[in-house]
């Protein structure tokens, strides 16, 4: 089931991207950081969609995950292919997208008690707590 999703974010991600690109090239009237508010709007929206979801993920999901964001980072920041990620990311001021989505779990089940949808209501109560033994966090 994990791959299933992973393959269908990378082949969504990826259209996207390539629909974006000539607004991402490097000759494009667009900043770099009028870029990155793409790269946030559209692509991170469509990869940390369902975070809780993807918050107990297997780790070989969120590598591919990664790879996507790592993609789309070089192609924004015209990084060449043997940038590392971690400059990629201090570069462009990103965060890692496992953080990313540990953030949003937390904050949905931080505020899920107050949604008004009835199947929510039923979700287990987790608490912020809990959350540490479903999944590792990233040190911040």
């Amino acid at each position: 089931m994990d791959i299933g999703r992973v393959k269908s974010a990378h082949q969504h991600t990826t259209g996207v991207f390539y629909n974006i690109l000539p607004l991402l090239v490097r000759y494009s009237a667009l900043t770099q950081s009028n870029n990155v508010t793409l790269y946030k709007s559209l692509i991170r929206s469509i990869l940390t969609y369902a975070a809780p979801v993807w918050s107990s993920t297997s780790s070989s999901s969120y590598l591919r995950l990664h790879v996507i964001q790592s993609n789309c980072l070089r192609g924004i920041g015209i990084h060449p292919r043997c940038t590392s990620t971690s400059h990629l990311h201090n570069a462009l001021n990103i965060q890692p997208i496992r953080f990313v989505i540990h953030l949003l779990t937390d904050k949905y089940f931080a505020h899920y008690p107050s949604y008004p949808n009835p199947p929510v209501q039923q979700i287990w109560n987790y608490a912020l707590a809990d959350l540490t033994n479903f999944y590792k966090k990233i040190p911040t």
